[in-house]
């Protein structure tokens, strides 16, 4: 089963918002501090009721990923943006998060999750310099977990289809294989976006609105 099958509705959203806000905020490359984004922007999974209990708000998150990140003096990207290797890295530790907690499906819970356990990226220091202790956090979106069946996903999230028999051996390998092989993810992000539009959820309509006013023009 390829990653982003296992991905819920709310998480593959998040994806697709993340490589929204780096092309408006007109950087090439998909980072931490997209992802971080794309979670505030996503705004109704858990990962954004934790960052927006926290304090936060998209527009504080993205002025301050501004100050790290400058716009470059650059036309706006176009076409596949790729992941940085933290970006991947937080991937990998979302899906060792939902393995460890015993979840078959991979929140944005899980992405949050992966993020702060990352640590080193530029959205870990955008959250410090907002005040928020990632350690904290993290305790916190843990406890929260600690009340929902393992095997449940939140309500009003549906992830794909699931193979009770795979390892995480197996899952972590096939995750590895998908980043280390750039056309694969590239084809993985095009299919992630026509499960999108499967759900009646228009990902460039939705980033759109959610720029007007709030982001760099």
């Amino acid at each position: 089963m390829a990653l982003f099958e296992r991905f819920t509705d709310g998480a593959r959203r998040v994806v697709v918002l993340a490589q929204e806000e780096a092309r408006q905020l007109g950087h090439n490359y998909i980072g931490t501090e997209h992802l971080l984004l794309g979670l505030m922007h996503e705004g109704s999974g858990e990962a954004a009721r934790a960052l927006a209990g926290a304090g936060l708000t998209l527009d504080g998150v993205r002025e301050q990923v501004l100050a790290l990140a400058p716009v470059p003096e650059r036309p706006k990207p176009s076409g596949h943006i790729p992941f940085t290797p933290p970006a991947k890295t937080v991937m990998e530790l979302a899906l060792r998060e939902a393995l460890r907690l015993r979840h078959r499906y991979l929140g944005t819970e899980h992405l949050l999750l992966g993020l702060l356990q990352e640590g080193d990226g530029v959205a870990v220091v955008a959250l410090r310099e907002l005040g928020v202790d990632p350690v904290e956090l993290r305790r916190a979106v843990l406890a929260e977990l600690g009340e929902r069946p393992g095997q449940t996903p939140p309500a009003g999230e549906h992830p794909g289809e699931h193979t009770p028999a795979e390892s995480r051996t197996q899952v972590l390998a096939e995750m590895r294989a998908t980043f280390d092989d750039n056309e694969r993810l590239r084809g993985e992000v095009a299919r992630l976006r026509a499960l999108l539009l499967r759900h009646d959820i228009d990902p460039d309509e939705d980033a759109e609105q959610g720029q007007s006013g709030s982001g760099p023009a």
